[in-house]
């Protein structure tokens, strides 16, 4: 590698070619360049690399997107990320860290918070998000605040989505049941 972060490799037959990069510990390219290379082409490639050298959050939430008033499963993990050998990006969990709910959103946390993470670098939380759209929530670990991309909340309704003219269709209701053994 030159001291500008380019390098050439000449004399390279035609072909189809899958080029990525990275170097451990720190930096990846996630999606390789992929290209065809005329038997006597040049060709310059950009290789962007991306850095993954402290933690990240990650948020999934079920039933997703979440319904307005219905209560929904939220779990955050945290890890510490890093750039193995191959390129490939590694998540280590961290366990025990302390993580807290907050927001601009419209949301009511259910359950404790804070709360601590498992062995999974996990902390599960029972929400409800109270409107539509947008609602804002993040986690604050050690200080450090980080917004979870969550899915706008629903109403629950589904509208039909043919655009056929012909195709007919029935109104969706949602009932909520109960079954008491």
């Amino acid at each position: 590698t030159n001291p500008d972060g380019t390098w050439s490799l000449p004399n390279v037959i035609g072909g189809r070619y899958r080029v990525r990069a990275w170097r451990t510990p720190d930096l990846s390219l996630t999606e390789p360049a992929i290209f065809f290379l005329g038997g006597n082409e040049s060709k310059s490639v950009n290789l962007p690399l991306s850095k993954y050298d402290g933690r990240s959050v990650s948020a999934a939430i079920a039933p997703r997107p979440a319904i307005i008033g219905q209560p929904a499963n939220l779990v955050v993990r945290l890890e510490v990320q890093s750039v193995d050998q191959q390129g490939i990006v590694q998540g280590t969990p961290v366990v025990g860290a302390t993580m807290q709910l907050s927001g601009s959103g419209d949301w009511r946390v259910r359950s404790e918070n804070p709360t601590l993470t498992d062995s999974d670098g996990q902390a599960s939380y029972a929400v409800t998000c109270n409107s539509s759209g947008t609602q804002p929530l993040g986690v604050t670990v050690d200080g450090q605040y980080y917004d979870l991309k969550l899915p706008d909340c629903s109403s629950g309704f589904v509208e039909p989505t043919t655009t056929d003219p012909s195709v007919r269709t029935t109104p969706t209701t949602r009932r909520t049941t109960s079954t008491t053994r």
